[in-house]
């Protein structure tokens, strides 16, 4: 296996989730990214508070999209790095735009120095050389929020990334769990089948361990891959929370959120005829878990922490 070539260089059995990223569906979560920070911002606190960067330390955010978490983790170091990569050049290039320091949750602790500004590359993490991105060095901080489950080869990417690990750093992700155990996926999908089913594909399940938002929602199999990999004490935590579609807000902001902001966007533009019925038939589906804040779903998400050797 190839590994440690140039920031830019994509690796070939990657270059599909690249350009998906890269296309439609990056332009959309850039154009949300708001509303995703806020539906997905206390996995973020959740990274923070058991990574706890600070002082000179080093920190890699790995698939950083728009870099809410890239940005938290910066926060808390000085004078240190903070460095963020993604297979997108859509979302890098939103993630240099730079973010105020109000979309920060209050939940984070800020550091009283002054922050680091964080940097933001395109890099395939699987196959990259990580530490030409800090000047060489070592980085004794490893975090991702959700963006460790597209590789092809998660064996080849997580020892891709211990090599750009100092001795004894630690690293710490968030992936979903199941599919069945988060009905936020599924239950927007279900309540339009009977609109879109005659001018879409039926919905497929998640192919087991295919590059995909649920490829490490077995905690043994991740252990397994990290251990593979040269990572010392794997360990996951399952975290069973709430979540508010798009972050708290009204029903139909929800509904514009998933219509304009997810993978509905490319069906509709399709069929924009659809569009008014779609609304609907989200509306009637959602209005009864809107709890007063906003719409409101459980959600299952694991916490990976492991050690560089």
């Amino acid at each position: 296996m190839t590994t440690n070539t140039e920031a830019s260089t994509i690796a070939p059995d990657n270059e599909a989730m690249a350009q998906f990223w890269t296309g439609e569906r990056g332009a959309a979560w850039v154009e949300r990214h708001d509303a995703y920070d806020a539906q997905l911002g206390r996995y973020t606190e959740a990274l923070v508070a058991e990574l706890a960067p600070s002082g000179n330390e080093a920190v890699l955010d790995v698939g950083c999209g728009t870099g809410f978490t890239t940005h938290a983790m910066a926060h808390l170091l000085g004078p240190g790095a903070a460095v963020g990569v993604d297979l997108s050049p859509t979302m890098v290039n939103a993630a240099r735009t730079g973010l105020p320091t109000e979309r920060i949750s209050p939940r984070v602790a800020v550091s009283p120095r002054v922050a680091v500004s964080p940097r933001f590359e395109v890099a395939d993490a699987q196959v990259a050389n990580l530490r030409q991105l800090n000047d060489g060095a070592a980085f004794d901080v490893v975090c991702s929020r959700f963006g460790v489950m597209f590789f092809a080869d998660p064996v080849t990417a997580f020892a891709n990334l211990l090599a750009a690990a100092a001795p004894g750093a630690r690293m710490c992700f968030a992936c979903w769990a199941a599919l069945e155990d988060n009905p936020r996926f599924t239950s927007p999908q279900e309540a339009l089948v009977p609109l879109l089913g005659p001018v879409t594909d039926p919905p497929q399940p998640p192919t087991p361990d295919a590059p995909g938002p649920f490829s490490l929602a077995a905690p043994n199999r991740v252990e397994a891959l990290l251990g593979e990999a040269g990572w010392d004490d794997a360990a996951t935590q399952t975290l069973t929370s709430e979540l508010y579609i798009g972050g708290p807000g009204t029903v139909d902001e929800v509904v514009a959120f998933l219509l304009t902001g997810s993978v509905l966007r490319s069906v509709l533009s399709r069929h924009p005829h659809l569009a008014a019925p779609a609304h609907d038939a989200l509306t009637e589906a959602l209005a009864p878990r809107h709890d007063g804040h906003g719409v409101r779903f459980g959600a299952t998400v694991h916490l990976v922490t492991a050690r560089a050797r």
